[in-house]
């Protein structure tokens, strides 16, 4: 369940893929928890600067809200889970979210505050309303901030893998390297007979081994295994079918390292396998892909000539609809 895909969409950034195990790191990363900080203390301090008092009570009441947010906000996560049980990919509307787990906690906290600050309950209620506006249009704003600047460098500490060099050598333990027998070599298996053809280890061609893995700069997974490679700004997402890699570079580079074979490139930001597509139909002059997990991705107009010709070489088992 943690390895199923999220299309986070948003009000004011464009969509973002996560894996739903990232949800929980995401919010743990200094960055964030900074961020959450400093979002929260003009709630907090609330009473101060527009009531002329302060105590213990006044803080212990105003942090009601954003525990209660964070607390909705984690468990639509967790609704959003049971439903993506046994799909791949799920779209959740993030801002949709963010807005009941900011609106519910203010309107249970209302009458709570109307008798404790002796406020007016219609005023108490106006209070809630413009705080509401208030604090989505500030994590709208803190969300878009967090895109753009900050998920880059989390998603790249995430996704990063902790390098396993050198893990015989701290056990003690020498690497040693495979011997390749050569053909006119003699060898003697551990019984004292001559070893078959069979028992001799083969030679292998590190230029064609190389030919059917993707390496672009730290990446380094097998061709075979590519299923989506997407551009998100400075950055490419490349989806394979065991993992993910969130990597800097541009983007027509990395389409470049690529074998044209086993894929086509659909539109100016994203690249699919031909293993992923599935199904393809044409409605009012727009082609659409269906791919495995059942998303449909719109091909831009200026590639459909080239995507169309592509799959009837590469795909002729899948029909075009129209």
């Amino acid at each position: 369940m943690r390895n199923v895909e999220l299309q986070i969409e948003m009000m004011s950034c464009a969509p973002l893929l996560l894996r739903l195990g990232e949800i929980s790191q995401i919010l743990r990363h200094r960055f964030i928890v900074v961020l959450i900080c400093v979002v929260t203390l003009p709630i907090v301090v609330e009473p101060a600067l527009f009531l002329r008092r302060f105590s213990l009570g006044d803080i212990a009441f105003q942090l009601l809200q954003p525990i209660l947010s964070v607390a909705l906000f984690l468990g639509q996560f967790w609704l959003v889970a049971l439903v993506a049980k046994g799909k791949p990919r799920v779209r959740v509307h993030f801002t949709a979210i963010m807005a009941i787990a900011i609106l519910i906690p203010q309107l249970l906290l209302t009458e709570v505050y109307s008798a404790l600050y002796s406020v007016y309950y219609a005023d108490a209620l106006i209070r809630a309303v413009l705080l509401f506006f208030w604090n989505l249009l500030l994590a709208e704003l803190s969300l878009a901030f967090s895109v753009r600047f900050l998920m880059p460098t989390i998603l790249r500490e995430i996704r990063s893998k902790e390098p396993d060099a050198g893990h015989f050598k701290t056990l003690g333990i020498e690497d040693e390297a495979p011997r390749v027998f050569a053909p006119d070599e003699k060898a003697v298996a551990r019984d004292g007979s001559s070893p078959s053809h069979d028992m001799l280890p083969k030679e292998t061609e590190p230029e064609e081994e190389a030919s059917h893995m993707f390496v672009w700069r730290e990446v380094s997974v097998p061709m075979c295994s590519l299923r989506l490679v997407q551009a998100d700004g400075n950055y490419v997402t490349i989806f394979a079918e065991e993992d993910s890699h969130f990597v800097q570079g541009p983007f027509c580079s990395v389409i470049e390292s690529i074998d044209p074979d086993i894929g086509v490139l659909v539109n100016r930001s994203l690249w699919v396998a031909f293993t992923q597509v599935v199904g393809a139909r044409r409605e009012k002059g727009e082609l659409f892909l269906t791919l495995r997990d059942d998303t449909t991705i719109k091909v831009a107009r200026p590639r459909q000539t080239q995507v169309s010709e592509t799959m009837e070489q590469h795909l002729p088992e899948v029909r075009l609809v129209s």
